[in-house]
């Protein structure tokens, strides 16, 4: 079973998956944490910064995407993945999987950049973490086709209130 979880940055995906992860039991990654890890690995310096630039600028190839995603995960096993973005990645892995569920989770913009500019953890200021959404026709792809589409209004009980109503629902 694959469940993914979409949203723009700053949405609450993470602390969703964490929670959704410790209900069921699923191995989880987080996409932009896998993509930094392999382009770490694989290319030098300079590499690095010309691949960072077009993925930030929404031009690094789909299937690049994909393929890296993919090779994290395996039919037989169950996951959560945290943050994809990238519709076509989306697309083939639903086909892939016989179990597919997506969770969309929306968030008032106030409430986001205020979270953003909370975040201890945050690598980037807050108007490269919003450049970020590049992708946002992707995933507006992702959330009309989502199963289940969430409004997190900043209450971390309502969050995770929704992650055990799903839990049950696909257990």
């Amino acid at each position: 079973m694959l469940i993914v979880v979409s949203g723009i940055s700053g949405s609450g995906k993470t602390t969703f998956c964490n929670y959704l992860t410790s209900e069921i039991n699923f191995h989880y990654f987080n996409v932009g944490r896998i993509l930094s890890e392999k382009i770490q690995h694989r290319f030098n310096i300079q590499e690095q910064c010309d691949i960072g630039e077009l993925f930030f600028s929404g031009k690094l190839p789909e299937i690049y995407h994909y393929e890296i995603v993919r090779s994290f995960i395996t039919p037989t096993k169950n996951y959560i993945i945290d943050g994809l973005r990238v519709y076509k990645t989306y697309e083939l892995l639903k086909k892939e999987f016989n179990e597919f569920y997506s969770i969309f989770i929306c968030i008032d913009e106030t409430i986001r950049i205020e979270r953003l500019k909370n975040e201890i953890e945050t690598r980037r200021n807050i108007e490269e973490r919003i450049k970020k959404d590049l992708y946002l026709n992707d995933l507006k792809m992702i959330c009309d086709k989502s199963d289940y589409v969430i409004i997190n209004d900043h209450k971390l009980q309502d969050l995770f209130n929704h992650v055990k109503i799903i839990s049950k629902k696909i257990n």
